[in-house]
């Protein structure tokens, strides 16, 4: 069972995600999405990743096209976070982070997927019923009880599961346990770290430490 504003709750939040997310994206738009960039959508075209029905952001390729498209994205975002035509918002959005996802998959992360995943499940859910423009307008959703059960919610606490129980699983060999090591590597990746990373990166002991 989930709790009504439990519910409400996490779909703002998730829509905050995504509007962090478009601003993100948006200081590369043009190195990581446009046709001048890293890869082109010849390239894309070139290698099969077309992404089958989710081609929406290989419809632009120059920076007014693709801002028009990220505009498109925040709004129906936008509207998932206050909760306006909800459940319409919520599978727009999800549309949206899926298709800006294969128009560069070279830059996805496990974070990319996660968020992916847990914004399928949002049009399954009554997020509005709290908290939201579409509860203002709609008087009799106040009397619903806050509990809430379906095969969504058990989605929901089936994909945490598995997130936690596969992170565990993951951690389980001789660099975590043994040597101590696995922060070391993780942190000697030099495309993606960070300068906090390059602080801890210059003392292997406290490494070694927060490993264990």
């Amino acid at each position: 069972r989930l709790d009504l504003r439990s519910l409400a709750l996490w779909r703002m939040g998730l829509a905050g995600v995504v509007l962090l997310d478009i601003v993100l994206r948006l200081r590369d738009l043009t190195a990581f999405y446009g046709d001048q960039g890293v890869l082109s959508r010849q390239s894309v075209w070139t290698q099969g990743w077309q992404g089958g029905i989710f081609q929406l952001f290989l419809s632009a390729g120059d920076t007014p096209g693709l801002l028009f498209l990220f505009a498109v994205w925040a709004v129906a975002a936008t509207s998932m976070l206050v909760g306006y035509q909800t459940r319409l918002a919520c599978f727009i959005t999800w549309y949206f982070v899926v298709s800006v996802q294969l128009r560069n998959p070279m830059i996805m992360d496990g974070g990319d997927d996660f968020l992916r995943v847990l914004l399928f499940w949002t049009p399954f859910l009554p997020l509005s019923a709290r908290w939201s423009l579409d509860a203002k307008r709609n008087k009799g959703w106040r009397t619903l009880p806050n509990a809430y059960s379906s095969i969504a919610t058990t989605g929901i606490y089936l994909q945490f599961f598995l997130l936690y129980l596969f992170a565990a699983v993951l951690k389980t060999g001789g660099d975590w346990w043994q040597t101590g090591d696995a922060l070391y590597y993780a942190l000697s990746v030099d495309h993606i770290t960070t300068p906090y990373a390059e602080f801890l990166h210059r003392r292997p002991e406290l490494m070694k430490l927060l490993t264990f």
